[in-house]
């Protein structure tokens, strides 16, 4: 079986806030905070919400320590780690490892396009240099390519790989899992506006980058559906569904961040080469969706039922 079923519940996809090109650890703070008090199952950090690859050495070194210090013990944390280098990817995961992480999220290395012997073999050199879990990122978007099914088959037979993230035909993933590896590998649901009917189809959670503004939402959408609340998890979802769309406005984590702004949260600053939203969308948000999603957020703030 799935090692103590450790990939399941709601992590969160942290943004990584920025002030002045700098990371900010007050804003930081804050939106842990809220996770810890919203009992998230915990937080992937340096990932593509979280601008990892824009990040450096020094500042990845940093924030995985920081984010340790601060939330370990209260929830699971887990490190992206991707690189076109396997040495860099391995050095990653063992940094991970070395400060203290409870896992790692890998996806497969972005424009190389490796054979599925490739992938294979990347995935396992990761795994086999490292004693914690890990979490498969499929995110074709982005990379270029994905996981076969053989991938996923090889794959599921190591014991360290206990998951899959993915955004891309949640249903199809599902269905392959459910019928041959949903006693080896958990999948997470990495689409808000998908974790729902992934949910429903049996998936085993989500990492959600809705949840930077809203965790205790979220995570009481998922208590929903486990304890058989489907009409209420449909109502919560319809609720919730104007945020989904917001934070997939132009791009991530502009969005999300821009959103999180608004809420005096942390500041909208994104690294280059991404870019702030458009002073369209901005204002799409401020005008036509702000006291929407103040109200779900003053619920939330009051932990009241959604």
């Amino acid at each position: 079986m799935v090692q103590e079923n450790f990939f399941k519940g709601v992590f969160t996809a942290l943004v990584t806030p920025f002030c002045n090109d700098a990371i900010d650890y007050l804003s930081l703070e804050k939106i842990l905070v809220s996770q810890i008090e919203a009992k998230v199952n915990g937080v992937v950090i340096a990932g593509s919400t979280g601008e990892g690859l824009l990040l450096s050495k020094e500042e990845y070194d940093s924030l995985l320590e920081f984010v340790v210090n601060f939330t370990k013990g209260k929830a699971k944390i887990v490190a992206s780690c991707t690189s076109l280098h396997i040495k860099d990817t391995v050095a990653m995961a063992q940094l991970s490892q070395c400060k203290g992480l409870d896992g790692i999220m890998c996806a497969p290395p972005p424009y190389l396009r490796l054979s599925e012997k490739g992938i294979i073999e990347y995935f396992n050199t990761i795994s086999n240099n490292v004693d914690i879990p890990v979490m498969l990122y499929s995110v074709p978007q982005r990379v270029g390519y994905d996981f076969s099914d053989l991938c996923l088959t090889q794959l599921s037979k190591n014991a360290k790989i206990l998951a899959i993230k993915c955004g891309n035909e949640p249903a199809s993933v599902i269905q392959k899992l459910g019928c041959e590896l949903s006693d080896k590998i958990n999948f997470l649901c990495g689409e808000d506006r998908l974790t729902l009917d992934s949910l429903l189809k049996g998936a085993s959670g989500c990492v959600s980058v809705v949840s930077n503004m809203v965790p205790r939402a979220v995570v009481h959408l998922y208590n929903l559906v486990q304890t058989g609340a489907i009409k209420e998890a449909d109502r919560l979802n319809e609720a919730l569904s104007d945020l989904f769309d917001l934070v997939t406005l132009e791009n991530n984590p502009a969005a999300i961040k821009y959103c999180l702004s608004v809420l005096g949260i942390c500041k909208e600053e994104v690294r280059e080469p991404l870019c702030q939203l458009s002073n369209k969308s901005k204002e799409f948000i401020r005008l036509n969706n702000d006291k929407m999603f103040r109200l779900v957020m003053s619920k939330y703030e009051k932990g009241c039922s959604y």
